[in-house]
């Protein structure tokens, strides 16, 4: 009698990450309405001798959107939820307020880093203080490095392919746990080939409500499972577990010799309609990263 070993959900998903993703309220507008998002956390060093960065789309901090690539309005701060172990307040999660603009109402350049290419929506937001002022403990043990950035043409290398299936981390609808304020872990197929950039028409409507043609192309990936309002800026991550593919040249079934790890291949940015939506890929990470750095000329 053969025996099937059941994997377990830990296999998938390392449930410590949850707590690198953070869940985004942006302030109200005038009719007292507000936007969830999500971010997560980023060392650049994976110690306290580098910086912790919020990593996001550039549309959760302004008006940005694809149509018009830049932002006329920036949100004055934003409320995000650090996970704490061991907060005086006895509250696991409670919100932090991070302000996004200096003394004269304008973008505070100096910890918040928008993406310099025009259509790539993402920011980092340097909140290392914030985290050392709030005592949120052990951010280093859960919050990502750069070892966990799969480059873009390299996916592959981890046995994932088109039509293999990844997770989104983050706050559809608002979602969330109640007792830990845990993302939601949403499950899609890659519908675009990793490592090949595509080319996206689309027509959308800028923010003078006009209806523009445009074009979308670079290193983005297509998810294939509706992703939703609430998921803008998690991380797209590889199932963990072992992977088995197959030899090119012999036919053989091979098996990884290391399980997968939940490393993280981009950032949800936009639904395209019809179930698919746009991951900015990690590559785009690594350049705001390099320009987060102190040692990047501003």
């Amino acid at each position: 009698m053969m025996t099937i070993a059941t994997a377990r959900a830990s296999d998938r998903l390392d449930p410590d990450l949850l707590k690198s993703v953070i869940r985004i309220e942006t302030a109200a507008n005038a009719q007292g309405n507000y936007e969830i998002g999500t971010g997560f956390l980023l060392s650049t060093t994976g110690d306290s001798s580098g910086k912790t960065l919020l990593i996001t789309n550039k549309h959760m901090i302004g008006d940005w959107n694809y149509a018009d690539r830049d932002i006329s309005t920036f949100h004055p701060w934003i409320n995000v939820f650090f996970y704490r172990v061991g907060d005086p307040s006895g509250q696991v999660y409670r919100p932090s307020k991070i302000e996004l603009l200096n003394a004269l109402g304008t973008l505070d350049t100096s910890r918040v880093y928008l993406h310099p290419t025009a259509n790539i929506d993402l920011v980092a937001i340097d909140v290392t203080d914030k985290v050392n002022n709030d005592q949120v403990e052990h951010i280093f043990s859960y919050a990502y490095t750069k070892s966990y950035l799969v480059p873009f043409g390299k996916i592959h290398d981890y046995q994932t392919d088109i039509a293999d299936q990844v997770i989104a981390l983050g706050y559809p609808l608002g979602i969330r746990s109640l007792r830990d304020n845990y993302p939601i872990a949403k499950m899609g197929y890659l519908a675009s080939v990793p490592g090949q950039e595509v080319t996206i028409p689309q027509d959308m409507k800028n923010r003078a409500g006009a209806t523009v043609s445009t074009v979308l192309d670079g290193k983005f990936l297509v998810i294939d499972g509706l992703i939703v309002n609430g998921n803008s800026g998690g991380p797209v991550l590889l199932v963990g577990g072992v992977r088995v593919g197959r030899d090119p040249k012999t036919n053989q079934l091979l098996f990884t010799n290391v399980p997968i790890q939940n490393n993280v291949i981009g950032v949800v940015s936009y639904g395209l309609g019809g179930g698919l939506t746009l991951v900015v890929s990690s590559d785009y990470l690594f350049d705001l990263i390099e320009w987060a750095s102190p040692k990047s000329a501003k």
